[in-house]
């Protein structure tokens, strides 16, 4: 009898690491720190393409909501920190700030970053992922 595969996840973290998953990424899905109860983090090692950092690789976390693929992550947590410090919310330099709290470990930074297009994207992680690398050419 042959093995049934069992279909993709449809909703939530699980169906964004997936998707991670079949766009060739390694996702650890594993640690989750005890600060962002009752999310789960996805996590990455990405390799930047453009930007004045391309070439060289960071860890990327997201946080996918219930409902992903219905809404994206609101932004991403990057290790180490590529950009400077700025809560200001003007884009593209704004809206980056300190993440040590959340991880205990010096050098992450979350980048408020929502994918605006969002509704009229595929809606998957290719869509996501592709939102990411956009916000590297500003780096």
């Amino acid at each position: 009898m042959a093995a049934v595969e069992s279909p993709a996840p449809q909703f939530g973290p699980a169906a964004l690491a997936a998707g991670l998953r079949a766009l060739g990424y390694a996702v650890d899905d594993a640690t989750t720190p005890a600060t962002l109860q009752g999310h789960q983090l996805l996590r990455i090692h990405y390799p930047i393409r453009f930007g004045t950092c391309a070439g060289e690789t960071c860890t990327l976390g997201f946080i996918a909501p219930p409902d992903f693929p219905a809404s994206s992550p609101g932004g991403i947590y990057v290790h180490p920190s590529l950009r400077p410090l700025n809560q200001n919310s003007t884009l593209p330099h704004g809206g980056v700030t300190d993440a040590t709290h959340i991880f205990g470990e010096q050098g992450w930074q979350y980048w408020s970053r929502p994918h605006d297009d969002w509704a009229q994207s595929e809606r998957n992680a290719k869509a996501w992922m592709a939102h990411v690398h956009r916000l590297f050419i500003h780096v």
